[in-house]
């Protein structure tokens, strides 16, 4: 049976009021403008897409519009004649979830309705509730209104004193994918049909490869791993925004140096870390 702990906001407001010892610190900068605030946007495949490329906390506001229109136009243009244009943009990892292991004492504090960093946190980014995951009443997974980047999140929330680790809920499996990158100036878009043993990874895909550039939308061609001998010669560069994917990386430079600069590595407890595959 699973503990579900859900955080009254208005209890959460009490933080304010704590000692600087359970408050959280170094709150992130805005990005590019965007705010917690401007969190969840109307198009979701776009701010979790513009998410994964800038690896900022919060979506760029000027990526999102790049992105939603973009992908509005390549649809319109193309999606009678390519019906694999529909597929859309899925991240590798939950972008409304965190996952976190507090020590004994700070999770004694969340229980009790103490003062405590994690609360804290949790206000600035409109944290929804806090679950014990199933296999554990150690580990916490923690839900929130906006979209997040989760590695950003995770590396602000293992900053704090009383967390021992803090991480992305990801995905296993393989699926279809919409991969968006940008070269040479302009935004890219791959899409991906994939088939043969999935949740191991898929054996073979389609893809379908477009440009934007000036405003207009360039259909690039198409390659079927299974059925193609030879790679296209635009598949070096097509090929890019996928391969990034699955190595976990981002497409642009981000400016985040600072929420990695207090992260601690080093384990501040001795509770016992999850089993892999426990999730």
């Amino acid at each position: 049976m699973r503990f579900r702990m859900l955080i009254p906001l208005a209890a959460l407001a009490l933080v304010a009021s704590c000692g600087d010892e359970d408050r959280a610190t170094n709150p992130p900068p805005p990005q590019d403008q965007s705010t917690i605030d401007d969190t969840p946007r109307e198009n979701r495949e776009a701010e979790v897409a513009a998410l994964w490329m800038a690896g900022e906390l919060f979506a760029p506001g000027k990526l999102y519009e790049e992105l939603r229109d973009d992908l509005s136009a390549i649809r319109d243009e193309y999606l009678d004649s390519i019906p694999e244009t529909a597929i859309q943009f899925f991240p590798p990892w939950v972008v409304t979830q965190l996952i976190i292991l507090p020590d004994n004492a700070t999770w004694d504090k969340i229980r009790g309705g103490e003062p405590n960093p994690v609360d804290s946190l949790n206000v600035i980014f409109h944290a929804t509730g806090l679950d014990t995951l199933r296999f554990s009443w150690l580990w916490g997974l923690i839900s929130y209104e906006g979209r997040l980047h989760p590695q950003r999140l995770a590396e602000i929330y293992a900053a704090q004193p009383g967390v021992i680790v803090a991480e992305p809920n990801g995905y296993g499996g393989d699926w279809d994918n919409m991969y968006p990158w940008k070269h040479d100036g302009h935004m890219t878009y791959l899409f991906r049909s994939g088939y043969g043993d999935c949740p191991a990874g898929c054996i073979f895909s389609d893809f379908w490869y477009f440009r934007r550039v000036d405003g207009h939308t360039e259909y690039v061609g198409a390659y079927s791993t299974e059925n193609d001998p030879m790679a296209p010669d635009w598949w070096d560069e097509a090929k890019t925004a996928y391969d990034r994917f699955w190595e976990g990386g981002a497409s642009l430079p981000r400016e985040a140096e600072a929420f990695r600069r207090d992260v601690r590595t080093d384990a501040r407890d001795s509770s016992p870390a999850p089993q892999s595959g426990a999730r």
